[in-house]
């Protein structure tokens, strides 16, 4: 098979798996009974399954492409645009340690490392930037302190993100795997 052959087997299969993880986008659920507002999908399971077929960088550009097609299509505005740019980020936290300890044959140290990865940089994220958009762009109000919040909300929805997201690839991967060609 030749260079621009694979190439654009994989411009399509990192399109299809976008596709895909946008549709998945639109299926969310609370985890935390007291944060609501904070809602699981599992889109990751498409972009990490994509980053196993193309790479860390077809990864990324799945995140990215799902997240933009996101904002365009629920036309969710500014509160959209930043909460579609922390998914990105909390992608890419996540899909860069798993699929680098998973090509490694390393299956758990994937999993701590992409939960650790996620639950740290989503935290950090959400305390110096993303909250603070939120409230001084989209107004919105917190009932407790903003270090509360990341200790209360958003620590333990990473964590808890992190292995259902882990937990559903190691149930889909092995399933789908030998349905099309895998680096």
């Amino acid at each position: 098979m030749g260079k621009s052959t694979y190439k654009f087997q994989a411009i399509v299969g990192v399109s299809i798996f976008a596709a895909l993880g946008t549709i998945l986008m639109f299926f969310e659920f609370p985890i935390l009974i007291w944060m609501p507002f904070l809602k699981v999908d599992l889109s990751d399971v498409v972009t990490i399954i994509g980053t196993f077929a193309y790479g860390p960088v077809g990864g990324i550009l799945i995140a990215l492409i799902k997240s933009m097609v996101h904002v365009i299509v629920t036309g969710s505005g500014v509160a959209g645009l930043i909460g579609n740019g922390a998914a990105f980020v909390g992608s890419v936290s996540l899909l860069i340690p798993f699929n680098y300890f998973w090509k490694k044959d390393q299956r758990t140290l994937a999993i701590i490392g992409g939960t650790a990865s996620m639950t740290i940089i989503m935290s950090i994220l959400n305390y110096l930037v993303v909250m603070p958009l939120y409230m001084n762009v989209v107004g919105m109000k917190l009932n407790m302190s903003l270090a509360q919040y990341v200790a209360t909300g958003v620590i333990p929805f990473n964590i808890v993100k992190a292995l259902i997201l882990s937990a559903a690839v190691i149930i889909v991967y092995p399933r789908i795997k030998g349905h099309f060609a895998i680096k």
